[in-house]
């Protein structure tokens, strides 16, 4: 008894393990298609932004920069 119940449980997990495993191979080949097609997008389309650019993200150091400056009003009070 305690043999087929042993045998039992370990089917069950193989089945298991092989589902986890297709599903694995499945989630990796979607996630290559997607990067894919996002590589083609981006060859095709705009450069891709660059970290310090024009933009937002070039943006905020400047941005910060003139709010510790002092305005010509707050030097003659």
């Amino acid at each position: 008894e305690l043999r087929r119940e042993e045998a039992d449980r370990e089917r069950r997990i193989n089945a298991t393990l092989k589902r986890m495993l297709h599903s694995g191979q499945e989630e990796n080949a979607r996630l290559k298609r997607l990067e894919e097609s996002l590589a083609s997008l981006t060859a095709e389309g705009q450069p891709t932004p660059r970290p310090g650019g024009w933009g937002t993200s070039g943006m905020k150091p400047l941005l910060s920069d003139l709010k510790g400056m002092t305005s010509p009003s707050d030097v003659d009070a």
